[in-house]
Formats: C-alpha cells, structure tokens, sequence
C-alpha cells in the first residue's frame, strides 16, 4: 500500500485554511484570542462604551450571595439538569448554560427586573458568567454572579433542595 503523505499534508493544510476562514467570518465564530470579561463589583459602576457593558454583571461571594437569597432574589443554576436534580439551592431554577436558546422554559419564570443570581460548581466553573452575559444580552440588567457557587452554599450549610423542577 502505496500511501502518500504529502497529499494528505495537502489535505490537512487546506482544511485548516477553510475551518479557520469559516470561524473568522461566522458571527457565531469561536474567538482564537480569549476576551477577558470583567465583572462589575457590587456597587454601581458606570459605563461609557456602546458595547456590552459586563459591569452590569456583578461578582458576588458567599455572604453576599446568602444575603440576596434572604431579601428575595432568583437563584438561576447553570449546571445540568443532573447536577440540578442531585442538589441545588433551594428555590433555584434551572435553566442550564448548554442549552440556552431564548424560548428556553426557565425564561418565562424570570423576570427582567428580578435579581438574579446565577451559580454554577465552583469558581473553576465559567456557566454562571456565560450565562449571565447571554441573559445580559436579552435585556436583564439585576446579574449577580455567584462565583463560589454550589460548592461553597453546601459546605456551609444553607438551604438546599434535591429533585428536578420541570
């Protein structure tokens, strides 16, 4: 068997040539230099560029976020819905980053003016940031993103609930 390997050096060479050119003018495109997003701290931080202002997204700790979950606030879960149904904060909703689309289920239990922290594990998990920009995006504006997330919220022993809540 006769196999050559410059033709199939070819190949490769053009289909990289052609996935690359496609990601570049895609608007759905994965960037080939990540973009660093900056969340806003708790207190008000003005914004004075056109683009998407993450500032509106506000990192919470712990504390903080225990104290928004007791004056009220929604609780979004990012994770799957396995995660979810093994444990979550009680009272959350589950309305996974995967599977984001804007006629999602979990849309129409949230409403624009509501707080809403949105959590995923642990600060190693990016869903909650993701998701609190895709829901930035669609005009909710009160975004709390609760970096330490579940992790943190069991260990500590506040409220929790098992079950999945269709």
């Amino acid at each position: 068997m006769n196999i050559n390997f410059r033709k199939i050096l070819y190949i490769l060479f053009i289909s990289a040539i052609i996935g690359f050119a496609y990601n570049f003018i895609s608007p759905t495109g994965i960037p080939l230099i990540k973009k660093e997003i900056k969340l806003g701290a708790l207190a008000k931080q003005p914004s004075n560029t056109g683009e998407l202002d993450y500032t509106k997204i506000k990192a919470v700790n712990l504390e903080q976020a225990y104290t928004l979950y007791n004056e009220g606030a929604k609780f979004v879960d990012s994770r799957d819905m396995w995660e979810y149904a093994d444990g979550h904060i009680k009272g959350s909703v589950s309305f996974p980053e995967i599977e984001f689309e804007i006629n999602h289920p979990a849309l129409s239990k949230l409403e624009k003016d509501d707080n809403l922290v949105i959590y995923c594990s642990s600060t190693e998990c990016g869903l909650s940031t993701k998701l609190a920009i895709e829901l930035l995006k669609l005009g909710f504006e009160n975004l709390f993103v609760f970096e330490e997330g579940w992790d943190a919220w069991l260990e500590n022993g506040y409220p929790i609930e098992t079950g999945y809540l269709p």
